[in-house]
């Protein structure tokens, strides 16, 4: 249902909520149509909102219509794939931060649902995709779980093995480059996973 989505144009920006207390904002409930027309924006940024919605795919579907071919997409979300939410995954079954206490049933009413929707960058690098856009960029917040370093470390080691086994050094550059976003320090250590999507002819898809 919402945390805040923006997209900003040649012309002018255009701040976009679902929040009322911002009657500067156009109105936007992102699980539905953008209230924007196809090729509107140079950039479209969405902040923690695609773990909101019931249908990520819909939502990023509309950032994609609303985006110039030569534009970009950033995107940040809860970081499903850290180390912590692993761990807590292992232990209770539940990703971090998409624990059953917060989620809301709005039936009918205009609330927001709390974070239902775990999304990993395999996903979003799949949903993009479709849309022909790319991982220009990915990175997350402050680094948090410092703890967890030595972890880090291990796994690493580990994945650039079972990379080589399995062969992807002689994969298609776009799958041997989205393993490597996998095991980036950022990625695997941050609360929320920071994202640019746009269009690269170098990559194969």
């Amino acid at each position: 249902m919402t945390s805040g989505c923006w997209a900003g144009g040649q012309i002018g920006n255009d701040c976009a909520d679902i929040n009322s207390e911002r009657p500067e904002y156009v109105f936007v409930n992102m699980e539905l149509p953008l209230p924007f027309k196809d090729a509107s924006f140079d950039v479209v940024i969405c902040l923690e909102g695609v773990e909101h919605v019931v249908e990520p795919y819909g939502l990023i579907r509309e950032i994609c219509r609303v985006l110039k071919s030569d534009g970009f997409v950033v995107l940040s979300l809860p970081n499903v794939q850290s180390l912590f939410s692993r761990l807590k995954f292992l232990f209770t079954g539940t990703f971090y931060q998409f624990e059953p206490e917060g989620r809301l049933h709005p039936q009918g009413r205009l609330l927001d649902r709390g974070h239902i929707s775990p999304v990993s960058l395999v996903q979003l690098d799949y949903i993009f995709g479709e849309f022909g856009l790319v991982p220009q960029t990915v990175t997350g917040d402050r680094i948090k779980k410092k703890w967890l370093f030595p972890l880090y470390l291990v796994l690493w080691a580990f994945n650039v093995m079972a990379l080589r086994i399995r062969g992807l050094r002689g994969s298609r550059e776009d799958i041997r480059r989205l393993y490597g976003f996998l095991t980036h320090l950022r990625p695997m250590l941050s609360r929320s996973l920071i994202t640019v999507w746009g269009k690269e002819t170098k990559v194969g898809r």
